[in-house]
């Protein structure tokens, strides 16, 4: 045997002997994993608490500049969960429809991605009407989506 296969060999036998207790062991996952939302619902909890804060935030242009890091963080969350897919798709047996339910989705959050943007350059400008119309507007989307894309 060379060195080289001798070393090799011992690598892998490092190698195994090491992952054994992790691949044998029992698979404990934390129990709050079960209590844990899906990658949209974590970022639609995100967006709903940034409407949360901007439904004062957009009222004077004083606080305009903070509100901008919000809707940042709102448009983040929108992007995130635009490829994901709801869970109501799982329960749509037909493919077609459940293809039509998806896009559905994620045109509806590129549309609310849209009035985020809007919605930041409204507040750059200082433009709290154009907010407030905005606002509102984002309201609705989020209203009628819900409705739409969730059982709950």
């Amino acid at each position: 045997m060379t060195r080289l296969t001798l070393l090799f060999l011992l690598c892998g036998l490092l190698l195994a002997a090491l992952s054994t207790p992790v691949l044998s062991g029992p698979v404990q996952e934390p129990a709050a994993q079960e209590e844990e939302g899906t990658v949209i619902e974590d970022q639609m909890k995100a967006m709903k608490g940034g409407m949360r804060q901007l439904r004062r935030g957009l009222r004077d242009a004083e606080n305009l500049p903070a509100a901008l890091p919000i809707i940042l963080e709102m448009q983040q969350a929108a992007h995130i969960s635009k490829t994901e897919v709801p869970r109501m798709a799982a329960g749509i047996e037909d493919e077609k429809e459940r293809a039509m339910f998806v896009t559905a989705y994620r045109q509806g959050m590129i549309a609310t991605q849209k009035m985020m943007l809007e919605l930041e350059d409204a507040a750059l400008e200082g433009n709290l009407e154009k907010c407030a119309e905005l606002y509102n507007a984002l309201k609705d989307a989020q209203d009628k989506g819900h409705d739409r894309f969730t059982d709950g």
